[in-house]
């Protein structure tokens, strides 16, 4: 009989103040299992990598890739920060040092219609006692957001169905474990169509399942966000002598919290170290130079908002825009401006979205925005793509003037695709919208801070 320890993170979003503890308390673990002869795994799964942290947009993630190394993870998917999180000459190199499998099989690359030659669609591990547990993987197939990029997301159902498909066929495996970055309600759903695969590792929707959750013969886990928590699977693995089939008992899993865990007092001065190595790298690239200085506010209307607007009716060619002061979290000085300023000020993975409407879909459109001005200048906001505090104050550009819209003639609106991710803009849900460019809001500021450098 074996005893296999398979541990599990999902959705650290570069939060790597957890990072010293968790490092140390799977080091330890792992060399207390091996010590009593057991196997011990560990497994990643997606959105490891957040460009927030000033120390991965530095180094296009390539320090999360070095983390990775160093525990070192045994098998990792691609989450929705990689993968769209990314312009894709990024993704395509971000990988390229790991020491360690890359599996998924729902995104493929638009000009080949397969997979990059680093990500594998299935991976089979062979443990200790012979018994092969074949790992499949899946993230949520943002269609918009993958395309604008190069990547054709595909139906993860669809690829799971194929990929099981070629290994029954084959007879290679075992036992399926899938890696999934699709969320915990399609992670209940794909149990009860696979009830074959035992163990569903889940991410995405940060949930915290601290025993995991059963779905018929499927065991889910789910280990939350920001390293708060490191998932432990744990399972026996006997070999039938008749038909030299496996059989897996005692399978169960448990969250260890990570502030439970041991720190030791060059923590803190290590955490800094990455976030002011990262903050100096971008520090040193210079975007270009302001004649005056921008000021930025999360609650109301600011210059650097204004200035945005501008930015993005001029890189998209859109007739108006709009966006709220939440996004806008510092603000520049006149003068030099480097990509630490322009990380600090907009740190979210956004990009932004033209769509073309009528002008009385238009006037539909700014009285709901009017309407939601009280409820949302306050309100809260997480998740999205969203990296600040609060919504804030709407803003249109300068130009814009209502009175003015004619009813029957066509439109191009700009904003941010944050926009229609949210559940409160009804109106502008309905209609279709295009991602202008696969660069983030940031990068399109910058553009235009060279642009006018060049006037």
């Amino acid at each position: 009989m074996e005893t296999i320890h398979i541990y599990h993170m999902n959705d650290w979003h570069s939060h790597f103040e957890n990072w010293p503890r968790v490092y140390r308390y799977y080091q330890a673990a792992k060399a207390n299992h091996q010590t009593q002869g057991e196997t011990v795994y560990l497994i990643d799964g997606g959105d490891f990598c957040d460009r927030q942290h000033p120390l991965t947009e530095a180094s296009d993630g390539q320090a999360n890739i070095e983390f990775l190394n160093d525990l070192p993870v045994d098998l990792v998917t691609i989450g929705n920060n990689e993968g769209i999180g990314n312009l894709k000459p990024h993704l395509n190199q971000l990988y390229q040092q790991a020491n360690f499998p890359v599996i998924l099989n729902n995104i493929v690359d638009i000009d080949t219609a397969s997979l990059p030659n680093y990500i594998q669609a299935s991976h089979i591990i062979r443990t200790e006692s012979g018994a092969r547990i074949l790992f499949l993987a899946a993230t949520a197939p943002y269609q918009v957001s993958y395309k604008v990029i190069g990547w054709q997301p595909l139906d993860p159902i669809a690829c799971i169905s194929q990929e099981l498909a070629r290994h029954q066929a084959a007879e290679d495996y075992d036992f399926i474990f899938l890696i999934s970055h699709l969320g915990l309600d399609v992670d209940r759903e794909l149990a009860q169509y696979f009830p074959e695969i035992r163990v569903i590792f889940g991410g995405h929707t940060h949930h915290v399942l601290p025993l995991g959750e059963w779905q018929g013969e499927t065991l889910l886990t789910g280990a939350g966000k920001y390293g708060h928590y490191l998932g432990h699977l744990s399972f026996q693995i006997e070999q039938n002598p008749d038909d030299d089939t496996y059989q897996i008992s005692e399978l169960k899993d448990q969250l260890i919290a990570s502030h439970d865990m041991e720190s030791q007092p060059g923590d803190q001065a290590l955490i800094n170290r990455w976030y002011n190595q990262g903050n100096s790298t971008l520090n040193q690239q210079t975007v270009g130079y302001i004649a005056s200085s921008l000021a930025a506010s999360e609650h109301q209307v600011s210059d650097l908002q204004y200035f945005t607007l501008e930015a993005i009716k001029w890189a998209t060619g859109a007739d108006i825009a709009v966006l709220n002061s939440g996004l806008f979290l510092n603000s520049l000085g006149q003068g030099r401006v480097s990509r630490y300023d322009l990380h600090q000020a907009l740190p979210h993975p956004m990009r932004v979205m033209t769509v073309e409407l009528s002008g009385k879909e238009l006037l539909v459109i700014y009285q709901e925005f009017l309407s939601l001005q009280d409820q949302l200048i306050n309100q809260e906001i997480k998740g999205m793509g969203f990296r600040g505090n609060i919504f804030g104050q709407l803003a249109f550009d300068q130009a814009f003037n209502p009175d003015e819209i004619q009813i029957n003639q066509n439109y191009c609106l700009a904003s941010v695709d944050h926009l229609v991710y949210l559940p409160y803009f009804k109106k502008l849900k309905e209609l279709d919208y295009q991602l202008a460019s696969p660069k983030f809001l940031r990068q399109l500021v910058a553009d235009y801070v060279q642009f006018i450098n060049k006037e």
